[in-house]
């Protein structure tokens, strides 16, 4: 039995049995691990955009975490929640990112993508700008995410992200 809540800082709780005592892991403990059809990972020193991202306009560095994998090939692709404190509305805030990498070359960065948070339409447009850099080879794929608003659902880029390694 697999017990675990998608927050950066819960531990996978694993036990073989009912009566068995769960055994705790964290990110910095294994490399991953499968829920049905999900796949988690475990990454380290990640920036994702968090609770800096609609005051100050900047990431926040996570230093484990676990993500669920959407796509590996050409580029992976992973969804994260980081939860935090938010200063504007005083309260705990949930922030989904994605998380995007090139995976054929050697110590590439993963490259955070935000969305459905609360952050001003120019930073949302200079968060957007490394990805472009990122899927440089792909001109369709930077115009769909020139074209995303904050507002707009990413799963289509996924999408996209998945049929370069169809062609």
């Amino acid at each position: 039995e697999v017990m675990w809540v998608k927050h950066q800082n819960q531990k996978l709780r694993f036990r073989t049995s009912e009566q068995a005592e769960p055994v705790k892991y964290g990110p910095s403990d294994i490399l991953g691990f499968d829920v049905d059809t999900f796949h988690f990972v475990s990454l380290h020193d990640i920036r994702v955009w968090a609770e800096n991202a609609a005051v100050i306009g900047k990431a926040s560095k996570i230093k484990h975490v676990f993500a669920q994998r959407l796509h590996a090939g050409t580029y992976s692709a992973y969804m994260v929640f980081i939860e935090a404190f938010d200063g504007v509305s005083g309260a705990i805030q949930t922030y989904p990112n994605l998380l995007f990498q090139r995976t054929d070359q050697p110590d590439a960065t993963l490259l955070p993508f935000p969305y459905g948070l609360r952050m001003k339409d120019a930073r949302f447009e200079k968060a957007k700008e490394p990805l472009y850099a990122l899927f440089n080879e792909h001109p369709d794929l930077a115009d769909r995410l020139r074209a995303l608003q904050k507002e707009d659902d990413p799963t289509p880029i996924i999408e996209v992200v998945r049929a370069i390694d169809k062609r």
